[in-house]
């Protein structure tokens, strides 16, 4: 740290990292046969594998590349240069599912490692066991843009084919007779209970998809007019999913207890008159 003084009012980087770590660590008790830096960094790495919604970025320098599987893990930057088993393990980080709309991950990479990724999965490949019983092991690079087509082309049409059954004229009534049955009998929602898991899932897997190209549409060879239709269907199969959760009662519609909830509030709640604190009322302001 000595020699990063450089006499100026102001840190240096490796100052502003030296001083962030300090105060990540200063409230860290250290745990038995660990130091602070090691308590610290298994608190995080589990809190990204078993609680990834309180742990969502983690930010490391020559960790966590090998023999870290998280399912959470979706993105991965990498901002050094790296090669053969190494540059493959790293990759392989995000290609854990984690839920059954998480298709694939993403590598956001700052040096350019495309060629080297080819070599590697090369090199990897050439050592894969081809004699073991089963399919064959095959790594294999795809275009992202092609397979973001396929995901959404095949999830609209499979929202197409669930919604298919729904009676004419397939109002807002008929989807959610189809999807709930009788909404006041407990056992019409029961057996119903399939369609309209398969109706959420697939409206995430919608989502989802369209969001992985949702600016490259064109590139992903969509014309003007198919852009617009899956804009359409985006936003009728989220009104349904919205409307089929309302009526089968597993989400609660606010907009009927607003008025209610603004009358109890307007009558019980209260706050005291406003009471002077100092006498800014002369005081002339500068800007």
């Amino acid at each position: 740290m000595t020699l990063e003084e450089t006499g100026a009012n102001s840190e240096t980087d490796k100052q502003f990292i030296f001083n962030t770590y300090s105060e990540l660590l200063r409230d860290i008790v250290a745990q038995n046969g660990k130091t602070k830096t090691e308590t610290y960094e298994e608190s995080a790495k589990s809190l990204f594998i078993k609680q990834p919604a309180n742990m969502k970025l983690l930010v490391v320098v020559d960790k966590l590349l090998i023999g870290f599987d998280a399912p959470p893990c979706t993105y991965l930057y990498i901002d050094k240069q790296m090669q053969d088993h190494g540059l493959f393990q790293a990759i392989c980080r995000t290609n854990r599912l984690d839920s059954e709309d998480k298709d694939f991950g993403y590598i956001v990479d700052y040096k350019d490692l495309f060629k080297k990724v080819e070599n590697a999965i090369a090199v990897y490949s050439s050592e894969l066991d081809k004699s073991a019983p089963g399919h064959d092991p095959e790594v294999m690079i795809q275009d992202r843009l092609k397979k973001g087509k396929e995901r959404l082309d095949t999830i609209l049409e499979q929202l197409h084919l669930l919604c298919e059954p729904v009676s004419m004229p397939q109002g807002e009534l008929e989807h959610i007779h189809y999807f709930c049955g009788n909404t006041e009998i407990a056992d019409d929602l029961k057996e119903h209970e399939p369609q309209r898991e398969a109706l959420y899932k697939g409206v995430a897997k919608l989502m989802r998809s369209y969001a992985n190209i949702a600016d490259e549409l064109e590139k992903a060879g969509y014309t003007s007019e198919d852009i617009s239709n899956i804009k359409t269907q985006l936003t009728k199969y989220i009104n349904l999913r919205d409307i089929i959760r309302q009526a089968s009662g597993e989400v609660l519609d606010l907009k009927a207890y607003e008025a209610d909830m603004r009358h109890l509030i307007d009558t019980y709640i209260e706050a005291k008159e406003p009471r002077k604190i100092s006498p800014f009322d002369n005081i002339p302001c500068w800007n």
